[in-house]
């Protein structure tokens, strides 16, 4: 991660890298707990990305991330359906526009979402870096371009008057947080399964779409 985090740095835009890394901070994502629902029923998800990047605010929690990375010693199918089931776990949390990278330091690879299509279903958008430089670029861009008063945007919830506003769409590269609060969203988008059972829907048909034989017991385990 050290080296990921030079990489990164080395591709901050002169003068506008030292206050966007002073309002975001790494945290080791393996001990963040995830809390979903399966209608009235909580469950606890145990977070496996190596690192998170949150809104400092929010200190080590999923409410605030914005970027996972998940490391591999070598790349796999099975690695990057773990990966898109960070993407979906991570997402559901947080209150931002969320990514998931996963690389094995050679190349890599990132999941994000581009919101709602005309169809009501959640376009998700992956793609595929060659060598190092370019996903060093990619996260530089996604972190440096976040807006410079994500932090600001709290202050207001001590005072109940006063609403709390959220980005719903980031850009470099663009990236919209679906709403799925609401239950004409859910309705919408997983015909009213709950949030959870959704993500594992979103998984199986995508599996499904791209005639994936190998079975999803990698997912059962995942979750495990």
């Amino acid at each position: 991660m050290e080296e990921i985090k030079e990489g990164i740095s080395s591709k901050s835009v002169a003068g506008g890298s030292s206050r966007e890394q002073r309002q975001v901070r790494w945290f080791n994502g393996r001990g963040i707990t995830l809390t979903h629902r399966f209608g009235e029923l909580s469950f606890d998800v145990k977070g496996k990305n190596d690192e998170v990047l949150c809104v400092a605010s929010y200190g080590a929690g999923p409410l605030g991330a914005v970027l996972g990375i998940e490391l591999k010693k070598k790349l796999s199918w099975q690695g990057m359906r773990q990966a898109e089931t960070e993407f979906y776990l991570w997402q559901s949390s947080s209150q931002y526009p969320f990514c998931q990278v996963i690389t094995d330091m050679r190349i890599g690879g990132a999941y994000y979402s581009e919101g709602i299509n005309d169809t009501g279903n959640m376009v998700v958008r992956y793609r595929v870096f060659n060598n190092m430089e370019q996903l060093y670029e990619f996260m530089a861009k996604l972190i440096y371009g976040l807006p410079k008063d994500l932090n600001d945007r709290l202050l207001p919830r001590a005072d109940p008057k006063l609403s709390v506003s959220f980005p719903q769409e980031l850009l470099e590269p663009r990236r919209v947080k679906p709403r799925l609060g609401r239950y004409e969203a859910m309705q919408q988008l997983s015909g009213g399964l709950p949030p959870g059972l959704a993500a594992l829907k979103l998984i199986s048909d995508k599996r499904a779409e791209e005639d994936d034989v190998a079975n999803l017991r990698d997912v059962a385990d995942y979750f495990s």
